[in-house]
């Protein structure tokens, strides 16, 4: 049985600086935001490679979600990361359906306290902003790209 790996270690989190988004999952994702009022939110999965993180699929997670909260199963990311076979469960990815890619108070009070990426897109934009906690509590916006 291989031992799962879910986010990133704090030696990746430390050095990660940039974020790379396959265009296609950017779509997926804004596709199911545009189609609610409430947040989604889904697991992301890729590789991290030296200072950048690629991100290359993901699953949308059912759960509990509003128009400005939700919660995260974590029998659903386990779940998510034991079917993966060639990538890393990294990231969770949610929507902010007021228009606004930006870091919240909950959501930093979570990315702080998690080993998990921290994407936000934006309802009607397309993009997203990523961030990263770097220990003692400071969480920090990387550079967000898609490929």
């Amino acid at each position: 049985m291989r031992k799962l790996r879910l986010g990133l270690s704090s030696r990746e989190a430390e050095i990660v600086e940039t974020v790379y988004l396959d265009s296609a999952v950017l779509d997926e994702v804004l596709f199911a935001a545009s189609r609610t009022a409430l947040e989604i939110v889904g697991a992301l999965a890729g590789y991290a490679i030296r200072d950048a993180v690629y991100i290359s699929s993901w699953k949308h997670l059912e759960g509990h979600v509003s128009e400005d909260e939700f919660r995260i199963e974590t029998c659903a990311l386990v779940g998510y990361a034991e079917a993966l076979t060639t990538q890393r469960m990294l990231g969770i990815i949610h929507s902010h359906p007021s228009g606004q890619a930006v870091i919240s108070l909950w959501d930093s009070h979570f990315a702080a306290r998690s080993p998990y990426l921290w994407l936000i897109v934006a309802r009607n934009q397309r993009l997203f902003r990523s961030y990263v906690h770097r220990g003692n509590g400071v969480v920090i916006e990387l550079r967000s790209c898609t490929f």
